[in-house]
């Protein structure tokens, strides 16, 4: 997984260490943060974190291919609100050749005067892919002292299906041209 450096108000850094990506069962990632990596507590002005970094989902069995992919914020918090504070992800799905694929964001925020957006699951669907590149901006932000904006974990999960093998797709044609033999001699008879 690449990274850049990631771009903080108080110009310290991000450790890496404490975020940890692990494969989940259904097919895809558990982005876990922990030692209140990405959290942020306002400053007066305008606090922030913005973490980007980007990687490549590649599909191992020939027979199967991505077909979608979805995002979720799936542990966050927004503590003593005062004015703006939350998180947002903003994600682009690419494919081999780099063309874009899909874009999805999800956010959980309090932006006075609004109230509080849970928007913390977004998917996108596209042609089945045997490979995909997925970039991540990350922006994590708290204005008023004493406020904190947390974010704890995110998943990215991406759907898989089948592909038919060639002999697959020769023996529907053979059942096809079969079907249709049986058609014209029924349509001669009539």
């Amino acid at each position: 997984m690449g990274a850049d450096p990631p771009d903080k108000s108080d110009l310290t850094t991000v450790s890496t260490d404490n975020i940890d990506v692990t494969g989940v069962v259904d097919g895809g990632l558990q982005f876990s943060v922990s030692a209140g990596e990405l959290d942020v507590t306002g400053d007066g002005i305008y606090a922030y974190i913005d973490f980007q970094f980007g990687f490549h989902v590649a599909i191992l069995d020939p027979l199967y291919k991505i077909k979608d992919n979805s995002l979720a914020i799936e542990s966050a918090g927004l503590l003593n609100i005062a004015d703006d504070l939350g998180m947002f992800i903003l994600e682009d799905i690419f494919d081999a050749a780099g063309n874009l694929l899909g874009t999805k964001d999800v956010e959980f925020s309090d932006l006075a005067p609004d109230p509080v957006l849970f928007d913390l699951t977004d998917s996108a669907t596209f042609d089945p892919q045997s490979e995909i590149w997925v970039t991540k901006n990350i922006l994590v932000w708290a204005t008023d002292p004493g406020e904190t904006a947390s974010l704890q974990s995110f998943s990215q999960r991406f759907s898989q299906m089948p592909i038919p093998e060639p002999s697959t797709w020769l023996l529907m044609g053979l059942g096809l041209a079969g079907l249709m033999g049986v058609g014209r001699k029924v349509a001669v008879r009539a």
